[in-house]
């Protein structure tokens, strides 16, 4: 029952995938492709720092990163996050995203801890929530160079 729920999460990300404009994700996608690798780095200093444990990964071979996580809603939202945001700056953005860091880490968290997907170690949830938001804080920049890169390339042809 608890790996169908994770299959339902990943498969309804890429559901909503195919809803965000072709513009946006052709805009945000090396952003979102960013955002995935940071949170795959995160994962594997948690493996090694023993922060926590994912005890229900829907693909067992593949650990300690959760895919279903990373490649599913994490990635898909990331899109839908800057799709929504981005154009009204820094500060709508940053307050979408502690909104979302912060149902994350104290609601959705501790639902898939009692589900026995994840056990929390040596950090928090509040550990876990401010490196969500620093991984936010680190994409938002990237994506201003992304656009600033893209229009110059597009104005010199």
């Amino acid at each position: 029952m608890v790996k169908q729920l994770l299959w339902l999460n990943f498969i309804l990300s890429w559901v909503s995938f195919f809803f965000i404009p072709k513009k946006s994700v052709k805009q945000y996608i090396p952003t979102a492709i960013l955002a995935a690798l940071l949170v795959t780095y995160v994962y594997e200093m948690s493996h090694y720092f023993k922060w926590w444990k994912v005890k229900k990964p829907i693909i067992p071979w593949v650990t300690p990163t959760d895919i279903s996580y990373v490649l599913g809603p994490f990635f898909i939202g990331t899109l839908w996050v800057f799709h929504l945001t981005f154009k009204s700056g820094f500060k709508f953005y940053l307050i979408i995203n502690m909104i979302l860091d912060g149902f994350f880490s104290y609601v959705y968290l501790p639902f898939i801890e009692r589900l026995g997907v994840v056990k929390l170690k040596n950090i928090n949830r509040t550990g876990i929530y401010l490196m969500m938001l620093l991984i936010a804080i680190i994409i938002y920049p990237f994506q201003i160079w992304k656009d600033q890169t893209s229009k110059e390339e597009s104005s010199t042809e």
